[in-house]
């Protein structure tokens, strides 16, 4: 797969916007909360842009594919379970989205951990994504 530089560049964002995510206490919590509705959105197009890839995956059929492959697809699929997971606690807990749009969810303490848990787990998996990418960024990189 050809990654082109539209592309590219979103990744660039989205590993940007993802390290100003993990310090809430740097951009301010309503910045923190705002920012982590919009970053599940440039995640989906992330995916989306890649979206052929897990596709053809998935429709020849498992067993065809390299392992490495297989992983990376099983490593994908629970990130974006794990970030979904986070978004929606992280909104469970919210103290500025969900006041500012009248609402308010109730079980703070079961949902804290959680997305502490979560945010957590997408750092490292994230890594681990970030590093199984990084043959093919530096393949691209010397063709350019």
């Amino acid at each position: 797969m050809l990654v082109n530089t539209k592309a590219l560049a979103l990744d660039a964002v989205l590993v940007v916007f993802a390290c100003a995510l993990m310090f809430p206490s740097a951009t301010g919590y309503a910045l923190h909360e705002w920012a982590g509705i919009v970053f599940p959105v440039a995640l989906l197009i992330h995916v989306a842009a890649r979206h052929a890839e897990g596709m053809r995956l998935i429709s020849g059929g498992i067993r065809k594919h390299r392992i490495g492959k297989i992983v990376s697809f099983v490593l994908n699929a629970v990130l974006f379970i794990d970030l979904a997971i986070c978004t929606v606690s992280g909104l469970m807990v919210s103290g500025a989205v969900l006041p500012f749009v009248g609402m308010y969810a109730g079980g703070f303490f079961f949902w804290a951990p959680v997305h502490a848990f979560t945010a957590q787990l997408f750092v490292a998996l994230a890594l681990v994504h970030v590093v199984l990418f990084a043959p093919k960024l530096k393949a691209m990189m010397a063709r350019r």
